[in-house]
């Protein structure tokens, strides 16, 4: 009965509109994150140095963020089975502060060559594991 139910209740009603409204809502969420870096690199590029301007940057940055995580939860319960769901989001959760630890300390590793090669390096380092760990 309750599949019944489940099956019968669509919040779309055709294929299309569904694709159309995803793909809506992509363009809105890219759109939104791209309005944040131009506006980071516009403060570089004019050199406007605010830390309050910052602050509110990183808010949007992390209200906009939100948005998004609640539904990749969701997905990523769904995909992976109760048996299995704790050890999954157990690595899942500990990926972002292991990767925070590790880009921190290559990142302090070379800041005395300044900023520049600490984002350079760490960018090195992502394109080696993303090209040689799957080979």
């Amino acid at each position: 009965m309750f599949l019944q139910i489940w099956s019968s209740n669509h919040l779309f009603p055709s294929r299309e509109e569904a694709t159309l409204f995803l793909g809506t809502l992509d363009t809105i969420f890219l759109f939104s994150y791209a309005v944040v870096f131009v506006f980071g690199t516009l403060t570089e590029w004019l050199h406007f140095y605010n830390k309050w301007f910052y602050c509110c940057l990183w808010i949007v940055n992390g209200l906009l963020q939100s948005t998004g995580w609640p539904c990749v939860v969701a997905v990523m319960g769904n995909w992976f089975g109760k048996a299995g769901r704790g050890v999954v989001f157990g690595l899942w959760s500990a990926c972002a502060s292991v990767g925070n630890i590790l880009g921190a300390c290559l990142a302090s590793s070379v800041l005395q060559y300044g900023y520049e090669v600490g984002v350079f390096f760490q960018l090195c380092v992502c394109v080696y594991i993303c090209i040689y760990i799957p080979m």
